[in-house]
């Protein structure tokens, strides 16, 4: 099993300035590949100038005992 954490980016927006969006947490239990949402603006994406930062992470469950985590920032 794959648990994507909820994805987050951080926007420079032309009206509103710095801004957090978010995407939402899902669970992946089949094999093969797995997505988590995208980080959306709350602004709408054409309110977006540039993207500042993001963030993602996935925890794989092997069993009971042997939890991976995986982080990715940029």
């Amino acid at each position: 099993m794959r648990r994507h954490k909820a994805v987050a980016a951080y926007f420079d927006t032309y009206s509103y300035g710095y801004v957090y969006g978010y995407g939402s947490e899902t669970t992946a239990t089949v094999r093969g590949n797995s997505y988590g949402n995208y980080a959306a603006c709350p602004y709408d994406s054409g309110q977006v100038e540039k993207i500042i930062s993001g963030s993602g992470t996935i925890i794989m469950y092997a069993d009971s005992t042997n939890i991976s985590t995986i982080s990715v920032h940029y």
